[in-house]
């Protein structure tokens, strides 16, 4: 996949997303894949970016039929790809709660960095630089009901990559919900 596929990959899944599909990959590299999750539960899909020393993060929340609920994108002040999708992770805990207050709707968080998820699972692996942004998402996490963090690949992050490639451009902070 040369570089103008990378950047019809990203078109499609922004511009044209009834192209995209959903659950499977169908065999063409311009297929985007995104897996929904169970029945009853909500997914953030989030990515981060460093770009010549402009960092980026976007995310996405839908249910199981793939329906957007709420979007983000913008600049971070942090720098490091690990540092801005912890970043992201704080962004979507915040719109997740100021939505869901009222409901009680298990959340999947999936983002593509295994360290990331180690960072979360063991506070001692916790980089001095983040402890902060931890404190804030583990707060925000007690207000949930339930939440499963999950690794994923480029592939199955899409819409979230696109944000992220948005946000690098962006002046300031987009949140839609």
């Amino acid at each position: 996949m040369g570089v103008p596929d990378v950047v019809n990959l990203k078109v499609d899944w922004w511009g044209q997303p009834k192209h995209c599909k959903s659950g499977k990959k169908l065999g063409r590299d311009s297929d985007c894949v995104w897996d929904p999750p169970p029945t009853g539960w909500l997914k953030f899909n989030m990515a981060g970016v460093v770009f010549e020393e402009v960092v980026g993060c976007g995310g996405v929340l839908r249910d199981e039929k793939g329906v957007v609920f709420a979007l983000f994108c913008g600049k971070c002040g942090v720098c490091g790809v690990e540092q801005v999708v912890v970043m992201a992770i704080k962004v979507a805990t915040e719109i997740f709660i100021v939505l869901m207050r009222k409901v009680n709707v298990p959340l999947i968080v999936e983002f593509e960095l295994s360290s990331v998820s180690n960072w979360l699972k063991y506070r001692c692996l916790q980089p001095w630089s983040v402890r902060k942004l931890f404190a804030n998402i583990e707060r925000g996490l007690r207000h949930l009901v339930e939440i499963k963090l999950v690794v994923t690949n480029t592939q199955k992050n899409g819409m979230a990559n696109s944000l992220e490639n948005v946000g690098l451009f962006r002046n300031q902070f987009f949140k839609a919900y």
